[in-house]
């Protein structure tokens, strides 16, 4: 099946169209609250990116992976890793 969430009122926040939903920092999760960014996987795509807890996209569906370090977003695009800083997306130099 397809994932999404839902409010505590059952009321989607994000519509059931992902093959993955990777919750960091929500208050809807086990997980510490961080930043309130939702790793998602495109079912259509199978590109990562993520969201808020409102749907507004932070990090577009282009990543092979997609994870956190160092609470900031980490990502392979096209072969090559990158890092979300103050100034958008650099290349990780680790």
């Amino acid at each position: 099946g397809l994932w999404g969430y839902v409010d505590v009122n059952g009321d989607a926040v994000l519509p059931f169209k992902y093959e993955a939903c990777m919750p960091y920092g929500t208050k809807m999760s086990a997980f510490p609250i961080i930043n309130d960014i939702i790793i998602l996987k495109d079912a259509k795509t199978g590109l990562y990116g993520a969201v808020d807890l409102q749907g507004n996209i932070v990090a577009n569906f282009v990543f092979e992976i997609l994870g956190i370090l160092n609470d900031s977003l980490i990502g392979r695009e096209n072969g090559v890793w990158v890092s979300q800083g103050e100034n958008g997306w650099v290349v990780y130099n680790g």
